[in-house]
């Protein structure tokens, strides 16, 4: 049977129909993907403990609110911002003073004898000290994440640390222990200690909190607990000195970020969409003894 030759016409088409048929393939697999982890994520917030107790949200000066932190002894809040900003608010949310710093700011702890705030960059992996009463960085160093098993030799998405909190405990010399979260690839709630010799921060401890796009963190000195949000679960949980993880709560808004709980109880949340919830309740929430599993 004589084999008919299709026209250079013919086999552009067919070449076209061909790629087009691939890049369909793959962009069903795409969405299929995306809508995967929308589902997992609304199934999450779904299933998480329903929040009770007021809620009130507030617009703030200051553009993509990753974190924030109470600074008990000026008794105000400091807010940092992905567009390299930190402001100073009072508790009803007054400015009070605001710098330019430069950089992906993702989340901020506060030394709890002094005047330093520590501020993580996701830019270039760092942690900031930057001394409030002078208005001054004082310097910036590298986080080690390469000599730790749960991450040395991976490939990973994170640039640095998407929050930054402090536990009172302090070392010898006079710097807190700070933790961090890592976002993806492994999200994992990190302890760190400074190494003076090698001039970084070391990971001490890593715990897998067990959820997705991990983006806040707070320590909460009543309960000695660690209090981890997820962005695209929109829940917090709880994490003990242990590594147990609690159950979740619900959280209020989109794209919830940095969290801490004022001395009165009430949880001030940050909005990477925009904005600041004050939320009453949380914290006994936080600080009940039976969240967390055997």
């Amino acid at each position: 049977m004589a084999r008919t030759e299709r026209s250079p016409a013919a086999r552009r088409r067919k070449l076209w129909l061909t790629a087009a048929a691939v890049a369909g393939i793959v962009l069903i697999a795409g969405y299929s993907r995306q809508a995967y982890w929308l589902v997992r994520w609304e199934v999450s917030h779904r299933r998480a403990a329903e929040l009770t107790g007021r809620v009130t949200f507030h617009d703030i000066s200051i553009p993509e609110p990753s974190g924030v932190a109470y600074h008990r002894d000026r008794h105000s809040v400091l807010v940092v911002s992905d567009q390299g900003r930190m402001v100073e608010f009072d508790l009803n949310l007054e400015q009070l003073n605001s710098w330019e710093i430069g950089g992906d700011l993702e989340g901020i702890a506060l030394h709890p004898g002094g005047s330093i705030a520590y501020i993580a960059d996701e830019d270039d992996g760092s942690i900031i000290e930057f001394d409030l009463d002078s208005g001054h960085e004082i310097r910036r160093t590298p986080v080690d994440f390469h000599s730790h098993p749960d991450f040395a030799g991976r490939a990973t998405r994170n640039k640095g640390l998407e929050g930054l909190a402090v536990d009172p405990a302090q070392r010898g010399d006079g710097r807190p222990v700070l933790a961090g979260i890592m976002e993806n690839d492994p999200p994992r709630l990190i302890e760190l200690v400074f190494n003076e010799s090698a001039n970084c921060w070391q990971i001490e401890r890593s715990y897998n909190v067990e959820m997705t796009r991990v983006a806040g963190l707070t320590f909460d000195e009543v309960s000695s607990r660690w209090v981890v949000v997820s962005s695209k679960e929109r829940t917090a949980r709880c994490v003990d000195s242990t590594g147990r993880v609690s159950d979740d709560v619900r959280l209020p808004g989109s794209k919830p970020e940095g969290i801490c709980i004022l001395p009165d109880g009430r949880t001030v949340l940050v909005h990477d969409s925009g904005g600041i919830s004050i939320i009453d309740g949380l914290s006994d929430w936080i600080r009940s003894a039976d969240r967390f599993g055997s």
